[in-house]
């Protein structure tokens, strides 16, 4: 990798040995999701729970390890994963959580960079929270040393694992 003012590039960038790579990341993440939306539809199929709320509890509990392990350096990026979370009435994890280069105003300017769904078509209920970032998939797959595992997948797998303490007698 080089930097190149304020731009980083990588050497090889339109390589077939890059583009296996990103696509192997991609396949990564989407294996995690795959695997997180079978335990929480489980959960919702045979647990005796509402589905709405229990989808927003679950989001707020992804969300909440998502932010802290989002690495912190200006906060911006950390910043993106919380309008649902304002919008919503939830509590930010990890407020004082700061570092010498943090700054309150790049938190807040990373708010703008992140947006958040909640729609239901007939019996569907979704919930879609993105970062905008334009560096975020770097810090997922390990370009930080604050968060080297990235902040998504940890966050999924923690949540999974929350998920199958609190219904274990589902996953018996």
């Amino acid at each position: 990798m080089a930097i190149k003012g304020r731009r980083l590039t990588m050497p090889g960038r339109r390589s077939k040995a890059f583009r296996k790579s990103a696509k192997s990341r991609i396949m990564n993440v989407e294996l995690h999701t795959e695997a997180f939306n079978k335990d929480l539809q489980r959960v919702l199929k045979k647990a005796e729970v509402k589905k709405e709320p229990t989808l927003r509890n679950v989001m707020f509990f992804l969300l909440g390890e998502v932010i802290k392990l989002t690495p912190i350096k200006t906060g911006f990026a950390r910043g993106s994963w919380m309008p649902y979370l304002r919008e919503v009435g939830g509590a930010v994890p990890g407020a004082g959580k700061v570092t010498a280069n943090y700054s309150r105003a790049a938190e807040k300017e990373g708010e703008d960079e992140g947006s958040w769904d909640e729609s239901k078509s007939g019996r569907a209920f979704t919930i879609k929270v993105a970062s905008h970032v334009p560096y975020i998939l770097r810090l997922e797959f390990g370009w930080s040393k604050q968060a080297p595992r990235g902040m998504l997948r940890p966050g999924m797998k923690i949540t999974r694992r929350k998920l199958r303490q609190e219904f274990a007698e589902l996953f018996r």
